[in-house]
């Protein structure tokens, strides 16, 4: 049996990625997630990085049309 941390680890670039996860591993995960703030610090860190990422991208894409 795996750990919750192994299990998160394993999913989280799935979700993260926008890989399918199927309907019982996605509900394993966010029960995970919802036991452990840790693990949501650690997704909302993720998410903030990728939407960081995502304006910047935006900006160059802006400065490149000009």
């Amino acid at each position: 049996m795996k750990t919750p941390e192994q299990i998160l680890k394993e999913k989280l670039a799935d979700v993260m990625t926008g890989d399918k996860l199927n309907p019982q591993e996605q509900e394993q995960f966010w029960e995970i997630v919802k036991a452990d703030d840790d693990a949501a610090d650690m997704i909302k860190g993720c998410l903030d990085a990728m939407n960081e990422y995502g304006q910047l991208m935006y900006q160059l894409g802006k400065s490149e049309l000009k």
